[in-house]
C-alpha cells in the first residue's frame, strides 16, 4: 500500500511534451514526445525538461537542424475529438550558455554552481509557467505491466513539486522512474501511447561532470523508454532526486542530472 501511495505521486508528477514544427499550426503532426516534471521554487513555477526534448535539431535527433519548434504539455482531457494541450512558451536553454558571460562569479557562487560547470553544455531546459494552467492537467490511466489492474486511475490532478520534496541519491535507496512511451496519433485526432513505471533503479555512481548514473535492474530496451528523457526520477520515498537525460541500452544504465544542480540554475532565473 506504501508502494501504491508513493507511485501515484509520482504518476501524478510526470507530464508529457509533444513537440510539433512551428510552421504545423493547426498540430496535426507531433514530431517528438518527451516528458518534464514541474517544480515549484519561491515565487515562481518550472516546468523542467532535457534539452533534446524541446530542441532536438541541436542535439542531431532531427534531419531537418534548422527547423524551429513549438512545445505542447498534453493535458490528458478531451476537448471534443481531440485531446487538449498546453503550449509552452519562454523555454530557456543551458545548451550553448556560457553563464560566466551572464553573472557574475560572486552570483553563482551563491547560486552554488561550481566554476568549472560553467562553460560545458548541459541538457536541460526550462520554462516559468501559470500554475494555474498546470491545474487543468490530470492523470490517464497507469496499468501494471499486463496491462490489466489499474495501478493509478485516470482523472486526478497532476503534482507540482517544491523543493521540500527534492533530495540527494545515495547507494541505499531505490528509485523509481514514470512516464508514456509508444506515442503516436490514431485517426489523426487522438494521441497515444502507454504509461510506464520502472522501479528497483540503482544509484551506481557519480561521473566527473557531476552527473549521476543509475543502473536499471532488468534490460532497457529503447523502444520502452524512448520519451522518457526529461523525466524526474524519485527515491522510494516519493522525493525527487534528478532528471533523466540519456539512456545507454548495453550497460542498462541512464544518465541524471541531479536536482540540487538543477534547483542552482534556477535560482539564477527566478
Amino acid at each position: 500500500m506504501i508502494y501504491m501511495n508513493i507511485l501515484k505521486h509520482i504518476w501524478r508528477s510526470s507530464y508529457q511534451l509533444i513537440i510539433f514544427d512551428k510552421a504545423d499550426t493547426k498540430l496535426l503532426n507531433p514530431l517528438f514526445f518527451g516528458s518534464a516534471f514541474a517544480l515549484k521554487y519561491g515565487q515562481e513555477t518550472f516546468l523542467i525538461t532535457a534539452n533534446h526534448v524541446v530542441n532536438p535539431g541541436a542535439h542531431g535527433l532531427d534531419n531537418c537542424s534548422k527547423r524551429e519548434y513549438s512545445c505542447y504539455v498534453n493535458t490528458n482531457k478531451q476537448e471534443g475529438l481531440t485531446t487538449a494541450m498546453i503550449p509552452v512558451g519562454g523555454i530557456y536553454e543551458f545548451l550553448d550558455i556560457d553563464l560566466m558571460l551572464e553573472y557574475s562569479e560572486e552570483e553563482l557562487r551563491e547560486a552554488g554552481i561550481n566554476m568549472s560547470d560553467c562553460t560545458k553544455p548541459l541538457d536541460l531546459s526550462f520554462a516559468k509557467v501559470d500554475e494555474n494552467c498546470l491545474n487543468n492537467c490530470i492523470t490517464r490511466t497507469l496499468y501494471d505491466d499486463n496491462n490489466s489492474n489499474i495501478l493509478v486511475k485516470e482523472g486526478l490532478k497532476k503534482n507540482i513539486l517544491s523543493v521540500q520534496s527534492i533530495d540527494s541519491p545515495n547507494t541505499n535507496d531505490e528509485y523509481i522512474i514514470c512516464g508514456v512511451v509508444g506515442n503516436d496519433i490514431n485517426d489523426d485526432i487522438h494521441l497515444t501511447g502507454r504509461g510506464v513505471h520502472y522501479r528497483n533503479i540503482k544509484y551506481k555512481e557519480q561521473r566527473s561532470d557531476g552527473l549521476i548514473i543509475f543502473q536499471n535492474n532488468s534490460p532497457i530496451i529503447s523502444q520502452n523508454w524512448e520519451a522518457l528523457s526529461g523525466s524526474a526520477i524519485f527515491n522510494q520515498k516519493g522525493m525527487v532526486v534528478g532528471m533523466v537525460v540519456e539512456i545507454y541500452e548495453q550497460d542498462n544504465d541512464m544518465v541524471v542530472i541531479p536536482i540540487n544542480k538543477i534547483k542552482n540554475l534556477l535560482s539564477l532565473k527566478k
